[in-house]
């Protein structure tokens, strides 16, 4: 993760012995992979809804040239 974020999250949470966060210093529930595993495909989905695969790819590709 970026350097400025973390010491800024350090900050924010007052965590000063903590040397590198995990997903569970933040939440407990970010400690079972599959409830973390949802989250990011929830959030993928919505930032990429058409994939980030060739045809994802298009698709923002498409969208950019009609904006030109």
């Amino acid at each position: 993760m970026e350097s400025s974020f973390l010491s800024s999250l350090h900050k924010l949470l007052g965590w000063s012995d903590i040397q590198e966060p995990t997903l569970l210093d933040l939440h407990p529930s970010l400690g079972n992979a599959d409830h973390t595993g949802r989250i990011i495909n929830e959030v993928q989905n919505q930032v990429y809804p058409y994939g980030t695969g060739f045809e994802g790819m298009s698709e923002v590709l498409f969208k950019l040239l009609r904006c030109l």
